[in-house]
């Protein structure tokens, strides 16, 4: 993990740095006031709001919400709503170690093919 907790002072953050542990080092960023999280310089997922998202595709998005899970979405001045491929975690995946590694592996593939990162 690779950002000084001090400085961001986030409890749910530093919760996710330690339930992503035994996927390896990751790196949190800033960013829209969240974060973005990176593997490899690869971003896999996003924390908005105190909530974990998923990176997802089509596939992945609908196995996602078979699960419960919700795509992040949000509302631009004109009313219009902006759905990205980011699927919320929810807090039974989150205290599922076993599901969440295969939820992470799920949303890393998606994040190495669509060549986000590097």
């Amino acid at each position: 993990m690779v950002f000084d907790m001090n400085k961001h002072g986030n409890e749910f953050v530093e919760y996710v740095a330690e339930i992503l542990e035994p996927v390896g080092p990751v790196t949190f960023k800033s960013m829209f006031g969240g974060f973005g999280i990176y593997k490899n310089g690869r971003i896999f997922a996003i924390i908005i709001d105190n909530e974990l998202y998923f990176k997802a595709d089509t596939e992945t998005g609908a196995a996602f919400a078979k699960q419960g899970s919700e795509q992040f979405s949000y509302t631009i001045k004109s009313g219009k709503v902006v759905k990205m491929c980011y699927w919320r975690v929810p807090a039974e995946i989150l205290d599922d170690s076993g599901f969440l590694q295969e939820w992470f592996a799920l949303s890393y593939q998606v994040a190495c093919k669509s060549g986000s990162g590097k």
